[in-house]
């Protein structure tokens, strides 16, 4: 008589090994001015993530049958674009970057699989998956202050983070947008490398970042 065959339980995705120590990651910003970008996901941490890649300048898409209000709303004012439907493989074909926001660990392996050596992913809470992590940033203006622990603990990146937050208030921000105004004036001002620096250094004291901290901005410099 032949065998029977026996059932076979439907597979489940591979679990990736978590490493004894966390990877060295490279810093870098990127310039998502008109990149497409996709989010999949519709809940609070999409929408954080959405807000964000929006802010950069990014085109993003949502891919999620669902939406928060507050992605409702981007999708209102035209911030984004919405799939509402489930993921397909083929929302990331012409993505830079994708970040993955769903409590779905087949769904989070199905992202992980069409991005593979196609374009950059962030699996929320799932460095050992991702290709990039978001460090917890602290935006002044021109100033980015990103802070990382290399996925150990997000929570004590975003304590440093307020730490931070007290130390480099919003005039930091008003003070670097001037300068970033003067830039170019400096830049032809001063005909030597040596004579720019020594300027530059100058916009940038102990006792700039003094009157800073205090909520001040330092008087314009002539030069510029």
């Amino acid at each position: 008589m032949p065998k029977k065959q026996r059932k076979t339980s439907p597979s489940r995705p591979k679990k990736t090994a978590r490493r004894s120590s966390p990877p060295v990651y490279y810093p870098v910003l990127l310039d998502l001015g008109a990149r497409h970008c996709v989010v999949v996901g519709g809940g609070r941490v999409a929408e954080r993530k959405a807000r964000s890649l929006v802010q950069a300048g990014a085109q993003v898409r949502v891919v999620s049958p669902d939406l928060t209000p507050g992605l409702q709303r981007l999708k209102a004012d035209h911030a984004i674009t919405h799939s509402a439907r489930r993921f397909r493989t083929t929302d990331v074909r012409a993505a830079f970057a994708v970040i993955a926001a769903t409590d779905s660990e087949a769904g989070n392996e199905r992202i992980r699989q069409a991005c593979q050596g196609h374009c950059l992913l962030n699996i929320v809470d799932r460095p050992e998956l991702s290709s990039f992590i978001v460090p917890a940033t602290l935006k002044r203006g021109p100033l980015c202050i990103s802070v990382s622990t290399s996925g150990a603990s997000p929570a004590m990146a975003r304590a440093i983070k307020k730490e931070l937050a007290a130390l480099y208030g919003p005039a930091f921000g008003r003070y670097l947008g001037r300068l970033y105004s003067q830039r170019p004036g400096a830049i032809e001002r001063f005909a030597t490398q040596t004579a720019r620096a020594r300027f530059f250094k100058s916009l940038a004291t102990p006792r700039v970042i003094k009157m800073l901290r205090g909520g001040k901005l330092p008087p314009r410099k002539t030069g510029a």
